[in-house]
């Protein structure tokens, strides 16, 4: 058996993650273009904050002050239920959610380990 550095073993498999993300990327988007949804970025970003300000005409948009206090002061009772509803699903998720990751996450050395951003993204 031939000896491999385990440096060599460590940027092979970063290679090949990276070969795999983009293949599922590619994949992904194939699935959402036969659905007719052409014009999702599926680029993954190295920098949380490089996504944040690619995002930020949509966030100034639907969640500026102003946009926020017309929604507030639009909504009806149903809406703040419905709304109400909502978070009560999602303060049931998110710790499940959590859980599932850790379990997941929990043999994976700490180099290889995703940062949160690049979790939260597909969540």
């Amino acid at each position: 058996m031939a000896s491999c550095n385990v440096e060599e073993m460590k940027r092979a498999g970063v290679e090949a993650l990276k070969a795999y993300e983009d293949a599922m990327q590619q994949r992904c988007a194939a699935v959402l273009a036969a659905e007719g949804i052409s014009d999702v970025n599926l680029v993954r970003q190295d920098s949380s904050l490089m996504s944040f300000f690619d995002r930020a005409p949509f966030i100034k948009q639907y969640f500026s002050l102003h946009q926020l206090k017309l929604a507030v002061d639009e909504c009806t009772d149903d809406d703040l239920r419905a709304v109400q509803r909502d978070m009560r699903c999602l303060h049931r998720i998110v710790p499940l959610a959590r859980k599932i990751i850790t379990i997941l996450t929990s043999e994976i050395p700490a180099e290889y380990k995703p940062a949160r951003a690049d979790i939260l993204r597909p969540l």
